[in-house]
């Protein structure tokens, strides 16, 4: 689960004080704890504040239990920025690599399946749809297609 979710809380933002949580993010809060492990560092910022304002951390990145070790760690990447007050987030997703793997809990049936047999069709697929869009705005830097300065 990702999100921009605009909301201040000490679970994920060591520098709210817990008498600053407001409306719904109590109850969300609540709900991450009994079911999402939220992934970000409670002291990097994923917000760069305006002037007068403090950076803030409110671009949350979780996951459920049986995907733990699934994901690396995120790594928020203000040096990939182009020109947003969010800074982009990375991970990276392991997928099943052999049948010692397959002792994993079943993911959730979510209408698709990523079977590593299958990973060839899967770039193919992907880089048909990337190659086909249409990206207005502010190119986004790759490792492949960096921004020149």
């Amino acid at each position: 689960m990702a999100g921009d979710f605009n909301l201040h809380h000490p679970l994920w933002d060591s520098h709210v004080p817990a008498n600053h949580i407001r409306g719904n993010t109590k109850h969300l809060a609540d709900w991450f704890l009994n079911n999402i492990h939220i992934d970000n560092d409670p002291d990097t910022p994923t917000r760069r504040g305006q002037p007068g304002q403090r950076d803030t951390i409110i671009d949350l990145i979780g996951f459920s239990g049986i995907y733990n070790g699934t994901f690396d760690p995120i790594a928020v990447r203000p040096d990939l920025n182009t020109g947003s007050d969010h800074y982009p987030i990375t991970t990276t997703i392991h997928l099943l690599q052999n049948d010692a793997d397959s002792a994993l809990p079943d993911p959730p049936n979510l209408g698709h399946t990523l079977k590593p047999n299958k990973k060839e069709d899967w770039i193919t697929a992907f880089q048909t749809v990337w190659e086909g869009l249409t990206i207005t705005g502010n190119p986004i830097p790759s490792i492949h297609n960096p921004l020149q300065p």
